[in-house]
């Protein structure tokens, strides 16, 4: 009977710890975030102290930063918030859950949002990391850092805090969110020297859904252990209050207000302006799953199914009039461009299917099979708008998989 006490009130302890660090805590801060910043419902519609305004308001804005002779510079930003023009990273912890893991992952996590926005920004970010990386293979993860995530970082990308990167000589990114996400990108499309993010803990070939016992990065403090006594030469950040303390240790500080991250044709990255060609990518999801995206996908699935299953049914099994009448029906729709063909009498005529190639471009002129092909493929990228490379098979698999696409026969030899 003891012993069954001592347990129950150790069991009762652990309870109570938990519930300080995920309630009383974050209510805590939160008070202390209405204290300071006010919300809608305070009489004073100034949401800081003049003192603090009057500090936050008199860091420039990225817009300011001069361009010219920064070759030999050092910069430091982060990439949440300022090198991407999206406030926030859910959709990001998204794509790793539903393209690294699964769509139940991807489910916990959208049914996440109601905790999150009451949460302070530290605890919000360890819910999302435990959510996404719980379990979660490493080799997956890297296979979405490579295949998945660029693209949508590259339509995320603040274009006028790019230029501000590309005219420096070095560039050093620190980070709160985990380094595993964020890290292939940066150096291989942006040119990024070094990457301080957060650490997730591993074990075996696992992530844990745990950071590390650095905890999560503060930018302030990585800095200063990262550069010592010296200074870097420009510091890019937001808004936010904490990113002030963050740009303050630079010789330069510049901010990205909420109106520099607004999709403009000033801030939004063309895509032939990219810093280089995104040639392959690898995913599911065509769309950037914010919360309400991800919520309206969930949403249609169901209904997805059922009607995919009617489509492939009535086309399947009903004659050809019935299926084209019923296939309209429920949202099919076909489009004929060009006249219909001439029909003989005797219904019979000739296809043409490619027009016949110069017989010196072909194998029998001389030219070799590798050579034919590349002359065909420019032809059709010509008239599709294409832009040929010279990358091979191998360097797809390579770049989407990490490996040359060949699968080792592992059975022993008699």
């Amino acid at each position: 009977a003891s012993k069954t006490m001592v347990f129950s009130m150790v069991l009762l302890r652990l309870v109570e710890w938990l519930v300080y660090q995920l309630l009383a805590n974050s209510c805590y801060r939160a008070a202390m975030k209405v204290r300071n910043y006010g919300f809608v419902f305070v009489r004073n519609p100034s949401l800081r102290s003049s003192s603090t305004q009057q500090q936050y308001s008199s860091l420039p804005s990225v817009t300011k930063c001069n361009l010219e002779g920064r070759n030999s510079q050092t910069l430091v930003c982060d990439i949440h918030g300022t090198l991407l023009r999206s406030q926030s990273f859910f959709p990001f912890f998204m794509l790793v859950a539903f393209e690294g893991g699964s769509i139940l992952r991807a489910f916990f996590l959208l049914l996440s949002c109601p905790l999150l926005l009451v949460l302070d920004h530290e605890l919000k970010i360890r819910v999302m990391i435990f959510i996404t990386f719980c379990g979660l293979k490493l080799k997956d993860m890297e296979s979405v850092g490579r295949a998945v995530l660029p693209k949508f970082y590259l339509e995320n990308l603040n274009r006028q805090v790019y230029e501000v990167l590309a005219s420096t000589g070095t560039k050093v990114v620190f980070t709160s969110v985990p380094r595993v996400m964020v890290d292939g990108f940066l150096k291989e499309y942006l040119d990024v020297e070094s990457v301080v993010g957060t650490e997730l803990q591993i074990v075996g070939k696992y992530f844990t859904g745990l950071v590390s016992n650095s905890g999560l990065l503060v930018k302030h403090r990585a800095v200063k252990e990262f550069f010592g006594e010296r200074k870097p030469d420009i510091g890019l950040g937001n808004s936010a209050p904490h990113d002030h303390l963050f740009v303050s240790l630079s010789k330069e500080a510049y901010v990205v207000t909420k109106e520099d991250s607004k999709s403009s044709a000033s801030t939004v990255m063309p895509r032939e302006r990219y810093p280089k060609p995104l040639v392959f990518h690898d995913g599911r999801l065509a769309f950037l799953p914010t919360p309400l995206a991800t919520l309206c996908m969930f949403m249609w699935l169901p209904v997805g199914i059922i009607l995919g299953i009617f489509r492939l049914i009535v086309g399947i099994y009903l004659p050809y009039k019935a299926a084209i009448f019923l296939g309209c029906l429920s949202g099919v729709n076909i489009r004929v461009k060009g006249y219909r063909p001439y029909r003989s009498e005797k219904g019979k005529g000739v296809l043409y299917i490619l027009g016949k190639v110069p017989k010196e471009l072909t194998c029998a002129g001389g030219k070799s099979s590798h050579e034919v092909a590349n002359y065909i493929q420019r032809q059709l990228a010509d008239a599709l708008g294409f832009e040929c490379t010279s990358l091979t098979r191998r360097d797809k698999y390579m770049m989407l998989a990490g490996n040359e696409g060949v699968i080792q026969d592992k059975r022993k030899k008699p």
